[in-house]
Parts: structure tokens; C-alpha cells; sequence
């Protein structure tokens, strides 16, 4: 693969997909704020007074102008502290609403929807605009799972993605294909989660469902990057594959190689890191198929690895890997772990 196809690869997904839709400081401080434990929903308000501009549409909000009337006239004219209004609005909304809230501001801004006049009111739709990142969080929360508000900063990846993608007016072909790319990184995470959660303790585990959900986000990119009518077309890759009878999957791991400049796996590590929510973790991602490289020079990266390129296989029905088999043995872990988790996955598990 050329130098120079990588590198106009590479600026086509940052420039064109990515940079744009990025999460800004605003939303990153917020939430920051919102998985600290210790911190209240109304500590939001210092964070939000430091960008006016979200202070000032949190204050159009619809559904809110009955109470910021109401607090507005409880004192003189003239002499209204926004500040306050703003720590009314988020005690009331709660710390996980007052964070979708802040969000839906930040998506709109990348959409090009937020108001443009000053009398316009702000009519936020959290549960369209945050679609993945509510079913991510609410699909663990269902499950009894840990760690529901990772999982919603891993749907949040795809809704800031899709955001974008819309403001581009991306053609049908991703449009279509993006549901589905989002249907497998959920599958990959729930694997990853049962698998993980079979493995015992080990460092960045926390992280096993929200960077499984990740690795979806690379196949809703390369559908982007590479369309049916360019030189290499992911889904005529996809459909070529589909036909093959024999060595299927060798065959798919030897050509994705060998036609994409970036693979998915790669985009969805690049997708990871410049959104920042799971940057720790990004060289797991990476790395997820071939976690052997990651033994010596990032020991405490290489489980979550092992972890994410299982769930992977596992979700497409693919068999680990020798390499997968010998890291499992490495860690004194038995193989069995991975069907009892497809099991699980699939509601087959005892109870």
C-alpha cells in the first residue's frame, strides 16, 4: 500500500469526517464532570458559564421557560444571575438529562440546527440526536451491566459521527450502511462485555463494552472512504467476500489488507482517539486482531486487546485465532470462556 494513499486517506477521515465533528472542550468538561461520583448535577452550571454560547441556548430551551420565567421574576429587574438559573435548570433536569441536554447543544452546533435569531426557542431532542449513545446506555442498564455511562459515550462516538455525515449530506449508500455498522459494534460489545466479565480482573476492563462498540465505527467510516463508485469500494469487498465458500475469512483478512490504505480497525481506533472519550484505550482498539504486538510494549493494554479481537471473531461467527488461543492459554484462561459468552449473548446461558 502506497505513502501516499495512507496519507490522503488519513486526511480525508480527519479533515472531512472527523475534525468537524469532534465533541469540543465544553461537552468534554461536562462530561468529565458527570462521571465524577462526587459531583452534583448543579456543579455544571461554572462549566456551561464559561461558554456563553451554551449558556445562552440552555436558556431558550422550550420546555424550560415556564420555570426560568418564574425564577427570572422572583427577583428585581435587572438583577438576574444566570449563574443560578443555570444550577435551578440542571438540579432540576439531574445530572444524566443536563448532560444530554448539553449534547443535543454540541450536535446541533455540528448539524447547523441550533436557533438563529434571538427570539427562536431551542427545541432539543435528545432521544434522536443522542439515538445510539441512549440505546448503548440503556442496553446495559437493562443487563444489570457496569459501566452504562461509558457505554453511552461509545453510542455517542456514532452520533457525532452520523451528525456529521447528515451536515455532509453523505450518499445514500453510507446513510444505509450506517445502522447496520452500529448494529455490529453492539453485538461486538455485548460479546466483549460476557467475555470480559469471564476473564476475572484486569487493567482498562471497565472499558471492554465501550471499545467493543467502537470497532463499528471504522466499518461506518470505510463505507465513506472508500463508496462503490471509487477505485476500491468497501461494500463490492464486502459482497465479494460474502460469496466465498472456502477460506472465507482468510481470504477477508488477506484482501482488506491488501486494498484499504486504512482498514477499519484502523479508522475505528483514529475515530477513538480524536473523539477522546476512549483515548486510553485506543492502541487495544488498534491492535484488537493482532494483540500479540502489544504483550512487551503495552502489557496493560494487551488483555482488553485479546478481549476486543475475540468479541470481534465472536460476533461474526468466526473461530479465535491460534494467536487468540495462545493468548488465552498465556493467561491461564480457558477457551470455553468465549462459547459461554456466545451463549450468553444469545439468552441460551443456564440459569
Amino acid at each position: 500500500m502506497s505513502v501516499g494513499a495512507l496519507q490522503t486517506g488519513l486526511n480525508q477521515a480527519l479533515s472531512q469526517y472527523l475534525v468537524p465533528g469532534l465533541p469540543g472542550p465544553t461537552l468534554k468538561r461536562v462530561i468529565e464532570m458527570t462521571l465524577d461520583k462526587e459531583r452534583y448535577a448543579g456543579d455544571l452550571a461554572p462549566i456551561v458559564m464559561d461558554n456563553s454560547a451554551y449558556a445562552q441556548f440552555i436558556l431558550k430551551v422550550d420546555f424550560l421557560q415556564t420555570r426560568v420565567k418564574e425564577w427570572i421574576a422572583e427577583v428585581p429587574e435587572g438583577q438576574v444571575n444566570t449563574r443560578v438559573i443555570l444550577e435551578r435548570i440542571f438540579i432540576l433536569l439531574g445530572k444524566q438529562a443536563s448532560r444530554n441536554l448539553i449534547a443535543s447543544i454540541r450536535l446541533a452546533r455540528i448539524g447547523n440546527t441550533l436557533p438563529r435569531k434571538k427570539s427562536e426557542r431551542f427545541s432539543p431532542n435528545p432521544k434522536e440526536q443522542l439515538k445510539q449513545a441512549i440505546v448503548c446506555e440503556e442496553f446495559c442498564e437493562a443487563r444489570n451491566y457496569a459501566g452504562s455511562d461509558l457505554a453511552f459515550l461509545g453510542g455517542l462516538q456514532y452520533d457525532l459521527l452520523l451528525t456529521n455525515l447528515t451536515r455532509l449530506k453523505a450518499s445514500r449508500e453510507v446513510q444505509n450502511a450506517f445502522p447496520t455498522a452500529f448494529s455490529d459494534g453492539l453485538k461486538i460489545a455485548h460479546f466483549a462485555y460476557e467475555i470480559g466479565a469471564r476473564m476475572g480482573s484486569f487493567p482498562h476492563s471497565e472499558y471492554a463494552f465501550s471499545a467493543g462498540l467502537s470497532l463499528g465505527l471504522g466499518r461506518a467510516l470505510a463505507y465513506a472512504l472508500y463508496p462503490k463508485e471509487g477505485k476500491v469500494s468497501y461494500a463490492g469487498f464486502l459482497a465479494e467476500v460474502e460469496k466465498k465458500n472456502v477460506m472465507k475469512w482468510e481470504f477477508a483478512a488477506l484482501e482488506e489488507r491488501a486494498r484499504f490504505p486504512l482498514r477499519p480497525v484502523e479508522l475505528s481506533a483514529l475515530a477513538a482517539m480524536n473523539y477522546g472519550f476512549l483515548k486510553r484505550v485506543e492502541p487495544a482498539i488498534r491492535f484488537s486482531g493482532e494483540a500479540y504486538y502489544l504483550k512487551r510494549v503495552q502489557p496493560k493494554l494487551y488483555p482488553l486487546a485479546l478481549l476486543l479481537g475475540l468479541a470481534e471473531n465472536g460476533a461474526a461467527g468466526i473461530p479465535p485465532t491460534p494467536a487468540m488461543l495462545e493468548g488465552l492459554k498465556g493467561m491461564r484462561l480457558p477457551p470455553t470462556i468465549v462459547n459461554e459468552a456466545a451463549k450468553a449473548v444469545s439468552g441460551k446461558a443456564k440459569k
